[in-house]
């Protein structure tokens, strides 16, 4: 449900007040404008004002949307992997690599090879 031009002021001035009053809990009852506030990035020189208004913006929208603002709703943990197996090259590698891949290119790219094979690849991918 869409709301009036004056209602979604209204909101934006109480949520400028809540920010001003250093963010009562008794000023947000079910708690949506906390969680939004911790979840939206803060700007630099950012008024209550505007604060409010990027609030109330991102409260228009779930509300638009269907999505209900839920503390519960959280991404799991990463996990940790132990090692990633790195292979470290050397400049005389990557040079020759570049080679390589000149003279593919400038063959025609053959597909008479394996590394022709990486080489197609690799160009099927790139615009």
């Amino acid at each position: 449900t869409k709301n009036s031009p004056e209602d979604r002021f209204n909101e934006a001035s109480k949520i400028a007040e809540w920010i001003r009053n250093g963010k009562p809990a008794n000023m947000d009852p079910g708690g949506t404008m906390k969680l939004i506030d911790a979840a939206m990035p803060r700007k630099s020189r950012q008024s209550p004002d505007d604060r409010a208004k990027d609030i109330e913006a991102a409260m228009d929208w779930m509300r638009n949307q269907g999505v209900q603002p839920s503390a519960t709703a959280k991404n799991k943990p990463f996990k940790t992997i132990k090692s990633l197996p790195v292979t470290l090259r050397t400049p005389e590698d990557r040079l020759n690599d570049k080679n390589q891949i000149l003279t593919w290119l400038r063959n025609g790219k053959p597909t008479n090879d394996d590394a022709s094979e990486e080489f197609r690849k690799i160009d099927q991918q790139l615009p």
